[in-house]
């Protein structure tokens, strides 16, 4: 689990380093507040972290700018290896029940874990909701908003996020 306090301190180190450098001392400090690091991961500095959440990043993974991880306490994020998050990208683990009754709408706060699996790639500004697991070698396109499992090989896309093919089938001709 992360350590809130060294992730503050990680937060303000971080942001000041060149957005495409330092690879092995970004590692380090994820490490170093409670992350679990695989080899060769390559996180740009613009990324924020927030919450006492389990993550862990597997080998070969490439985080793109201004990516947002917000992790409700004891959930998990885990990016299994080779896999891309490009840039923008949300990845959330907390919500909050609702119901018309009471004073509030937005009920007692939960969570769920995000898994993205290996190989796979999540684009430019997608939204990944509590509780998701992007299957092996799947896709997710830019600007979708994920509230559903995508299983292996799946590309998915839209608001929300449908699947639309199977990567494995070749495209049709025009």
């Amino acid at each position: 689990m992360l350590n809130t306090k060294k992730l503050y301190l990680l937060n303000l180190v971080w942001h000041l380093l060149p957005e495409s450098c330092f690879f092995k001392f970004k590692n380090m400090l994820l490490r170093w507040a409670g992350a679990k690091v695989g080899r060769n991961v390559r996180i740009t500095s613009s990324v924020t972290i927030n919450g006492a959440l389990n993550l862990e990043i597997g080998d070969h993974v490439f985080i793109g700018g201004h990516t947002y991880f917000l992790g409700s306490e004891g959930s998990s994020i885990i990016l299994e290896s080779h896999s891309t998050i490009s840039s923008f990208v949300v990845l959330c683990t907390g919500y909050h029940r609702w119901s018309a009754d009471g004073e509030s709408v937005a009920k007692e706060g939960c969570f769920g874990n995000i898994r993205i699996g290996t190989g796979s790639c999540v684009l430019a500004r997608a939204f990944i909701q509590p509780g998701v697991t992007i299957g092996k070698m799947a896709l997710v396109a830019p600007c979708a908003c994920v509230a559903k499992d995508v299983p292996d090989y799946m590309f998915a896309a839209g608001v929300p996020a449908t699947i639309l093919r199977d990567l494995r089938e070749q495209p049709r001709e025009s």
